[in-house]
């Protein structure tokens, strides 16, 4: 992708990009709301995302193994040993840090969500399903001029952004109560806003960092590990 994408351009193919997955998202996500409210069991469900995950992994490969590689991605190879050298670069070694600093609240709270809206704040799945779409139906609005802001002003000032975003969404968690549903509307709103800036500057600060050369590929590598 970073092969794929011209430098000047960035924010606006990376941003059009993710409007399309986010329009699958919501598609996907309403579906699965819908076939709950109307089984009311999972197990049907998490049989069928399974299946259809396997399918779109399938597709995905067949069109990606007729897919033209770039020269560059063919003549990309490391070993081991590069991926040792990953962080003795400066600006890479900058952004990992950055990456895990704003990844790390998130690895603590996508587990906890579902279970406090559902226990503590005992929201409906109906409401659950209503503040998903919000998020969805904000974070695809605001993806495309997010895209060519980010190439406009560079990725440092919708970073800043984004994290403001990120810190008042989860200061908001303090004041949830059932009553209070619009305000969890808001909050994802705020979320999505933050998530659109976080699909279109992360990688694009990504491609930046990482060096040209053969052994670029390990630094994605390197990256996707040290994240996940």
């Amino acid at each position: 992708l970073s092969n794929v994408v011209p430098k000047q351009r960035r924010g606006h193919y990376l941003g059009l990009r993710m409007v399309l997955m986010s329009m699958v998202l919501i598609v996907a996500g309403g579906g699965v709301a819908r076939i709950l409210h109307e089984t009311g069991s999972p197990f049907p469900v998490l049989a069928t995302l399974i299946l259809v995950g396997s399918a779109a992994g399938i597709a995905g490969y067949i069109v990606l193994s007729r897919t033209p590689m770039p020269e560059a991605s063919l003549q990309s190879r490391y070993s081991p040993r590069d991926l040792l050298r990953c962080l003795g670069h400066k600006p890479f070694r900058r952004f990992l840090v950055f990456a895990v600093l704003i990844n790390l609240p998130f690895a603590f709270a996508c587990a906890w969500y579902a279970a406090f809206f559902l226990e503590e704040v005992h929201l409906t799945r109906q409401q659950i399903w209503g503040y998903g779409i919000a998020y969805g139906l904000i974070r695809l609005t605001m993806l495309w001029p997010v895209g060519l802001l980010v190439d406009r002003f560079g990725t440092r000032v919708g970073l800043r952004a984004m994290v403001t975003m990120y810190a008042v969404f989860f200061g908001m968690f303090v004041f949830f109560e059932q009553a209070t549903f619009p305000l969890v509307v808001i909050a994802y709103s705020v979320a999505g806003m933050g998530d659109a800036i976080f699909a279109v500057a992360i990688p694009s600060a990504l491609f930046h960092a990482v060096p040209e050369g053969r052994t670029r590929a390990a630094y994605f590598a390197f990256e996707r590990v040290t994240i996940l």
